[in-house]
């Protein structure tokens, strides 16, 4: 239901700075056909965006995402120019509200892609310490057409 071209505004919490506001553009794929979808994120550095800001340069990064009909999980590998890194094994469900919840692997973090339409989404970015939840990151998201 993501797939396709989306502006994204995105508010993240800088520590001692309060909240940065940025944005990006977000493209959802098909890949593998049909069978995966992959996404890129880019933010420009002309943007001044907290991430590239500390970075010096443009931000890319991207997702290939593919689902296991057995579980009914999407399973994700995320790749990044920031830290040149790569995150294995996260996982992403859909919830009894139709939220799509992605965890970590450790699970001290979830993104949740929430009140979503033809047209826009929300997604937020949580740190889990104990029992509490800190919002890290937040955005909303409009279709490009």
């Amino acid at each position: 239901q993501l797939v396709g071209k989306w502006e994204v505004i995105s508010s993240d919490s800088l520590a001692g700075e309060g909240w940065h506001e940025s944005k990006a553009i977000w493209i959802y794929q098909y890949i593998l056909d049909g069978y995966a979808v992959k996404d890129i994120w880019r933010e420009k550095f002309s943007d001044y965006t907290s991430n590239t800001k500390n970075l010096g340069r443009d931000f890319t990064g991207m997702n290939v995402r593919i689902f296991d009909p057995a579980t009914r999980t999407w399973k994700i590998t995320w790749i990044e120019n920031g830290k040149n890194t790569m995150i294995n094994n996260l996982t992403a469900k859909m919830n009894e509200k139709g939220d799509i919840v992605m965890k970590s692997p450790n699970s001290n973090s979830e993104a949740t892609f929430y009140d979503i339409t033809e047209d826009n989404f929300s997604w937020k970015f949580e740190i889990l310490q104990g029992g509490d939840r800190i919002l890290f990151s937040r955005m909303l998201a409009n279709r490009l057409k």
